[in-house]
């Protein structure tokens, strides 16, 4: 099984402006929020707008989450070809692209 980890991050930090242009004062801190199993390995991911639902794209299938219960609630079997994917709050879609 492979694994993906599900990590908050947060800018700790303000964006200084100088004569120079902008510039990052402070680091940003990461938290791991939990490790998810998976079958095989992941290939790209996005959340939805309101944190509700976790899309996994993995070779030839699309899987959704719930979160925070990280339970599989739907599988999509796809063309193995699919390689990103992203997620539109404007109308609650996922896109998927080829290569």
């Amino acid at each position: 099984m492979k694994s993906i980890r599900v990590t908050a991050f947060s800018f700790m930090a303000a964006c200084l402006l100088s004569s120079g242009g902008p510039s990052f004062a402070e680091t940003i801190e990461w938290t791991e929020k939990k490790q998810l199993k998976t079958e095989v390995a992941p290939i790209d991911l996005a959340t939805s707008a309101d944190g509700k639902w976790l899309i996994v794209l993995t070779p030839g299938e699309l899987l959704v989450y719930t979160m925070p219960g990280h339970q599989v609630v739907n599988r999509m079997p796809l063309d193995k070809a699919f390689d990103k994917l992203a997620y539109s709050s404007a109308d609650d879609t996922v896109i998927m692209l080829l290569r």
